[in-house]
């Protein structure tokens, strides 16, 4: 750096009345100098750069430099663009949000998000000009300078489409934009953003014959079948997600207890049944709502024939010995509404005695609570 001059004080800060010319390599040099220490204050005569002692951005609080008997000393000194008195600047850092999904980012600095300083024009303030702009970095930090005193609207834009864009304090318009004041000689810091991935949620009620559920576990699956999400009811039967990104999804609901059945969203038994139910950005898909209905068993059993029949939440018919307490489990691996052919995904299952002969089958008919059509039927043979 050219024709900056260097001048030499002592390590109080009083200059001896020594100085030094870079030349056009940036290169300057002192001859003859006592052994001693010194002090080395940089000055740019046509103010394009900022005055500093060698060491130090302040005052005479510079470094030292010691120079020994026939010693030559190198030193390096970076100087910073000055400060225009009549500029100032907007500086900030954007960051992503909370979604209240366990283990992912939350309040993680996004980098790349370009940061655009409008300054406000027109009797109302809509007229819109451009005059800086800056990049956020790996901290999602960002320093937009040389910017003229006024009032601004700053925007936020993300790359890729991975957030939603918006202007300062979270606005969609730059009409509702804050508006940032700047004054001459001053940064405007903490000019944040807190950017949201495009979604929306899905909320509902569970009840049980119109009564409020509560704990009622409420699965949320994407149409691949992958499961996105698992929330259980309030005490009022209510449920909400959190968010979930944009795209259709299939809600089934689980009761807290093996007397009532569970159920896909609008009555179903098994997914590719279930209604779809669409998330869309910025909205609550709300009125998700289900009533599960009990298991309603009836039998026709011949005089000493004991046993009781009940469905699991696979829909298959199972005989059970008097006083034993079924497993209502579904099978390892199975999903709901596999296993068979009858209406709705349930099917009738065919139960054995102990010695598997089959023989004493009993004649059952195994119906839902509600008024729909059979499920199933196992019958005795003669």
């Amino acid at each position: 750096m050219e024709n900056i001059y260097v001048y030499l004080a002592d390590t109080n800060g009083y200059f001896t009345g020594e100085f030094a010319v870079s030349d056009v390599t940036g290169w300057f040099r002192f001859h003859g100098l006592a052994a001693g220490a010194y002090k080395l204050y940089f000055y740019d005569p046509f103010r394009f750069l900022q005055p500093v002692w060698y060491g130090s951005e302040g005052s005479p609080a510079g470094t030292a430099i010691l120079l020994g008997a026939a010693e030559q000393v190198s030193v390096t000194q970076t100087l910073r663009p000055a400060i225009n008195p009549w500029y100032g600047a907007i500086s900030g850092q954007v960051t992503d949000e909370c979604i209240g999904i366990p283990f992912a980012p939350c309040g993680v600095g996004i980098e790349a998000v370009m940061v655009s300083a409008y300054l406000a024009g027109g009797t109302d303030g809509d007229q819109l000009n451009l005059v800086g702009t800056a990049m956020t970095d790996g901290n999602g930090d960002y320093h937009i300078g040389n910017l003229p005193f006024g009032d601004y609207k700053v925007f936020f834009q993300p790359p890729g489409g991975s957030y939603t864009q918006q202007w300062y304090r979270g606005q969609t318009s730059q009409q509702a934009a804050e508006t940032v004041p700047v004054l001459p000689a001053e940064t405007v810091g903490k000019i944040d953003a807190v950017l949201t991935v495009p979604g929306g949620t899905i909320s509902g009620t569970v009840t049980a014959e119109s009564k409020a559920l509560p704990m009622a576990k409420v699965d949320i699956f994407n149409e691949a079948g992958v499961m996105a999400g698992s929330y259980l009811t309030d005490s009022q039967g209510r449920f909400r997600t959190t968010k979930l990104p944009v795209r259709t999804y299939r809600v089934r609901v689980s009761p807290p207890s093996s007397d009532l059945m569970f159920e896909w969203y609008e009555g179903e038994f098994d997914f590719v049944s279930a209604s779809p139910v669409p998330v869309l950005d910025g909205q609550d898909t709300g009125g998700i709502d289900t009533d599960l209905a009990k298991w309603k068993v009836t039998a026709n059993s011949p005089a000493g024939g004991g046993g009781e029949v009940l469905v699991a939440s696979t829909g298959a018919a199972i005989v059970e010995p008097e006083g034993q307490q079924p497993d209502l489990s579904p099978a390892a691996g199975e999903r709901p509404g596999e296993g068979g052919s009858g209406q709705d995904g349930i099917t009738g299952g065919q139960g054995e005695d102990a010695s598997g002969s089959g023989e004493n089958q009993e004649q059952f008919a195994v119906q839902r609570c509600q008024d729909q059509s059979l499920a199933g039927k196992v019958q005795r043979d003669g």
